[in-house]
């Protein structure tokens, strides 16, 4: 096959433009879906966060420790963290 010059450039667009749009069907699907978080009740980190909120509710660190595994599993999911400017 011999191509003109710039043919192959119109090719590249609509391969590209194609791509671009199964990706977004993919990601256009799995974002629409019901998301699910899992949790491991006997792991040893959720454990220590049932022991420390049964102690006391209001535990910081108990706090601290839910937040960075639910962050964790959400950017480990592939999605965004709203960042919180409040420390």
């Amino acid at each position: 096959m011999v191509l003109d010059y710039g043919q192959l450039d119109i090719i590249l667009k609509v391969l590209y433009q194609s791509s671009c749009l199964i990706d977004f069907l993919y990601y256009s699907y799995y974002a629409n879906q019901k998301k699910t978080l899992e949790v491991n009740p006997r792991h040893p980190l959720v454990k220590e966060l049932l022991k420390r909120v049964e102690t006391d509710k209001e535990d910081k660190t108990a706090k601290d420790l839910a937040r960075v595994l639910f962050e964790t599993a959400t950017l480990r999911s592939g999605y965004i963290i709203k960042v919180s400017l409040t420390l």
